[in-house]
Parts: structure tokens; C-alpha cells; sequence
């Protein structure tokens, strides 16, 4: 059982402290061309991350139903002061929270945002934001459990990472759209949640789209995570915390040379 790790750390730091393992993050596509709004005035992308696009992704993909998204206006520099609005905020409310969109999806649909001269209060673009209900629920592809059970060492923790979908398989921006609750047997005694919109609204990792759950192991124990979204769509995750005597192998991961002062490697950890 392969225990979660890829921990970045100098040489010294990680021989005084193999214990505690963590998850790291895969990077995705270094980004795509922005969307434009309807007058061409306005250049829009999701905002990426370590699981997006580095750089940010059009905003074509639909945001998920239930959650918050973040859109990154490209060309912010380029334009006067403005104000946004939804055209029906029953579907997605919209603020301008400096040179990002900030939408609140209320249920699936489509409305448009509306950008407005903040000084002469005139509209100069307008952009259609999709809103779409979670079909299917995915690991995404950094996820580094075993048979897809995640293990973390007591005291460590891991971050698991969705790929949420909609019934025509698009990926779905945003987070908090669907929730996370412990079940067989494992408890808040063995593990401490935290959601990615939490996270969020606390301004730890905010203004990104990459839904997911922080996993901070506590004690011992083995279980699961139910996944759900309100459209009924549901994924179990299972889960086990071991402790330093169940660890049976450790692996450094790194250049080629051999472990170099100052360099970052990784630790993978079997028990």
C-alpha cells in the first residue's frame, strides 16, 4: 500500500522528518487562449491552478451547480472601472472582486454577465456563463492512493482533487458543489475535513477552481469518504490512516545524480 506522499523538501529537512507525509499536486496544461465577451471588450478565463492550466483556461467549461467559480478578466489592465452583473441571478450571481469575477451558482442554466463602466455606468460587454449539475465524480489524475485508497501517515495529511462532470462530460469549474462525510467506521477521531471552499472563504487557496478535500490524519483507523452532489451524483473514496510501524518500505525520489542539498525530492512510503 503506497502512502501518500511527494513531499518537496531539502535533504536535511526530510532525513530529520520522514514521518510525516503529505500530497502533492500534478500540473496540467500551461494554458489556453482567453474567451472573449459578446463586444470583444473582455477577455475571460477560469482561474487555473496546480490542477488547471498554469496560465488559466478559456471560459468555456461550464461552472458547477451549488458552487463558486472564479473568473480571471485577462485583460483587467486594458479596461476602465467596472461593475458586473448576472441578468438572472436565480442561475449565477456575479461580483467584481478586483481583477476577478467571483460567480455563485444557485442551480444549473445559463445567464449572462453583464460588465459595466463603473464611472458612466454603460454597458460595453456581456459574457454567457453555463451552470451544469454534477453527472459524475472522478479522482483526478494526481491522485496517488493505491487502487485508488488513499493512505496517510498519522500526522501528515493529503489532498484528494475531483474532476467533477456534467452529463455531456465536460469538466465543471468551480468548488463547493458537492460535500464530504466519513462512513464506515472512520471518524473525526481519525481524520480532520477540510473542503476546498472552506479553504476558500477562509482565503487559503482562494479565488482558484479546484475542487477537492484536505485529509489531516489523526489517529489510526481506516474507512471512507463519501462524495456527493445534490443532483445525486456520489463517489466513495476509501481511506486509511497508518501510523510509523505499519511503514515497511521508503523511497527518495529525485535527480539523477543522488540527493543534492537544496534540491526538492520525493518520498513514496509503503506499509
Amino acid at each position: 500500500m503506497l502512502i501518500s506522499s511527494l513531499l518537496h523538501r531539502s535533504v536535511p529537512a526530510l532525513l530529520a522528518g520522514l514521518v510525516t507525509l503529505s500530497a502533492g499536486c500534478g500540473l496540467a496544461d500551461l494554458g489556453t487562449a482567453p474567451s472573449v465577451g459578446e463586444e470583444g471588450e473582455v477577455e475571460l478565463a477560469w482561474a487555473g491552478g496546480v490542477l488547471g492550466c498554469l496560465f488559466g483556461c478559456d471560459a468555456a467549461d461550464p461552472m458547477v451547480a451549488g458552487g463558486r467559480a472564479y473568473l480571471s478578466v485577462v485583460n483587467d489592465d486594458d479596461l476602465p472601472a467596472f461593475t458586473v452583473e448576472s441578468e438572472d441571478p436565480a442561475v449565477v450571481s456575479a461580483a467584481a472582486e478586483g481583477g476577478s469575477i467571483v460567480l455563485d451558482a444557485a442551480g444549473p442554466g445559463e445567464a449572462r454577465i453583464v460588465f459595466r463602466d463603473a464611472q458612466r455606468g454603460e454597458v460595453f460587454d456581456r459574457f454567457t456563463i453555463k451552470v451544469r449539475d454534477v453527472a459524475a465524480i472522478e479522482l483526478s489524475d494526481d491522485f496517488h492512493g493505491d487502487e485508488e485508497e488513499l493512505a496517510v501517515m498519522v500526522g501528515g495529511d493529503a489532498r484528494i482533487h475531483l474532476d467533477l462532470r456534467d452529463a455531456a462530460d465536460h469538466h465543471l469549474q468551480g468548488i463547493g458543489g458537492v460535500s464530504y462525510t466519513l462512513s464506515d467506521e472512520l471518524s473525526e477521531e481519525e481524520v480532520n475535513l477540510i473542503e476546498a471552499i472552506a479553504e476558500a472563504i477562509a482565503g487559503i487557496f482562494g479565488g482558484l477552481n479546484n475542487e477537492g478535500v484536505a485529509v489531516e490524519a489523526i489517529a489510526v483507523g481506516s474507512g471512507s469518504i463519501l462524495v456527493e452532489a445534490p443532483s445525486g451524483a456520489a463517489r466513495t473514496i476509501p481511506v486509511r490512516v497508518v501510523d510509523a510501524a505499519a511503514i515497511t518500505r521508503v523511497e527518495l525520489r529525485g535527480g539523477d545524480e543522488g540527493p543534492t542539498i537544496g534540491e526538492p525530492y520525493n518520498v513514496d512510503a509503503a506499509a
